[in-house]
């Protein structure tokens, strides 16, 4: 009697659960409500956009120069703008060196041209002459020596070093007016009246350009990507990107 109980009330069980599931109401199936979200819309259109970065750098010349002579001596004049902040323009004549020695030179190898010139023409008469000599006496070819031909040679390379050392001669002269390389300022005067300067070695003022001047600005990655900046290599120009400074001097 003890197992039938148990055997019973699971039978029930079972049955009740069988019914419960058989006498379900059938659910209501309702349609979701659907939501529209409201939303603004605008017509894009490209328009130009000013970008501000700020940044700060160096103001330096584009050309830079320590002048120097080429020619030594003393100097014996100097320009009334020839000190620190003085401008010049191209060809200016910054200070003068002592021309009498160079001078002195050019008379010399003038007079040593006029010399070759000279050699050159007798040495012409001279081989002219050994021509017709041996025409008139006949016999077999002569050699180039008896017609004077190297002596002729000598001569026309005499005359080509005489033209050279006048040309040298001359621009020793000129090289004694130091000259202003391009418009520009004196930054700092390094030789005075009366300084005896040796040739390539005396620096005698440093001086810069003014027709440009560039500014080296550091900027960020992030800014740089806002500047579209262009890529180039070592190999490559670098293009130029329009830009705009405004500066103020004096409050103004």
């Amino acid at each position: 009697m003890k197992y039938v109980w148990p055997i019973l009330i699971l039978l029930v069980a079972a049955t009740a659960t069988t019914l419960l599931f058989l006498l379900r109401p059938e659910p209501d199936v309702e349609e979701p409500a659907r939501y529209v979200p409201a939303v603004n819309t605008v017509t894009a259109t490209p328009e130009s956009v000013r970008l501000t970065v700020h940044t700060q750098g160096t103001v330096e010349p584009r050309s830079a120069t320590t002048l120097t002579a080429e020619v030594g001596g003393r100097i014996l004049w100097v320009a009334d703008f020839f000190e620190a902040g003085g401008f010049f323009s191209e060809g200016d004549i910054l200070l003068r060196i002592d021309p009498i020695p160079y001078e002195a030179a050019l008379a010399e190898a003038q007079a040593a041209l006029a010399g070759a010139r000279l050699a050159l023409e007798q040495e012409r008469v001279m081989a002219e002459q050994a021509r017709h000599e041996w025409e008139e006496h006949g016999g077999r070819e002569p050699t180039p020596l008896v017609l004077r031909q190297p002596q002729l040679e000598k001569a026309r390379a005499d005359l080509a070093a005489a033209e050279a050392r006048v040309r040298i001669a001359e621009r020793n002269l000129e090289h004694t007016r130091i000259r202003a390389p391009y418009d520009g300022r004196l930054r700092e005067q390094l030789a005075d009246l009366g300084q005896v300067v040796a040739p390539n070695s005396t620096p005698l003022a440093r001086v810069y350009a003014i027709d440009y001047a560039e500014v080296r600005l550091p900027i960020s990655l992030h800014q740089a990507d806002k500047l579209n900046l262009p890529e180039s290599s070592a190999a490559e120009n670098t293009e130029r990107v329009p830009a705009r400074f405004h500066t103020r001097l004096n409050n103004s």
